[in-house]
Order: C-alpha cells, then sequence, then structure tokens
C-alpha cells in the first residue's frame, strides 16, 4: 500500500522544508538503496501503510543504521512479530 516514490517525494520535501533533519533524507536515500536489491523490504514495503515506512525511517534516523540490511531484517521481523500479537489480541495495531 506504500508508494516508496510519493514517501520521498514527502520526506525530502519536508527536508528542504526545514520540517524535518536532513538526516531523514539520509535514511530515505538508504532506504530507496535497500528497497532497489532486496525482495523482502521491496515486498514489506508495498504492504506496509505509509505510518510503517515512516516510522522506519524515524527509526533509521535515532538509531543510525543506514544502509545496514541486517538491522532492517531484524526490524521487520519484529514489527511482523508485534503485529501478530496486536491481531490475536484483537486490539488495533499501534504502529
Amino acid at each position: 500500500m506504500a508508494d516508496i516514490q510519493k514517501i520521498a517525494e514527502r520526506i525530502f520535501a519536508h527536508v528542504e522544508n526545514g520540517d524535518l533533519p536532513s538526516g531523514y533524507a539520509v535514511a530515505m536515500g538508504a532506504l530507496i538503496e535497500i528497497y532497489a536489491h532486496d525482495e523482502q523490504v521491496h515486498a514489506w514495503v508495498l504492504e506496509a501503510l505509509p505510518a510503517s515506512v515512516d516510522k522506519l525511517l524515524a527509526c533509521m534516523v535515532r538509531h543510525g543504521p543506514l544502509l545496514n540490511d541486517h538491522w532492517i531484517h531484524a526490524y521487520l521481523r519484529q514489527s511482523e512479530e508485534e503485529s501478530a500479537v496486536d491481531a490475536s489480541l484483537g486490539e488495533p495495531i499501534g504502529l
């Protein structure tokens, strides 16, 4: 459901306007690079809500794992596990 092109345009516009720190542009560039060559990340982005991609970017900026495929895969696993737990409890997902 997420459109990486639209998300990138939005992130870069917010960075250019000074609404987001420059780390977001770096994180977005890194995510685009990983998205281009990693099938699992590509599939996750296509299935994720835009807010979930935003949360991934925020975590990348905060923790600095740019171009670290292992960190991103661990993040995706944790995100999927949390979603599964939330779904089993019948509660809305708190992403």
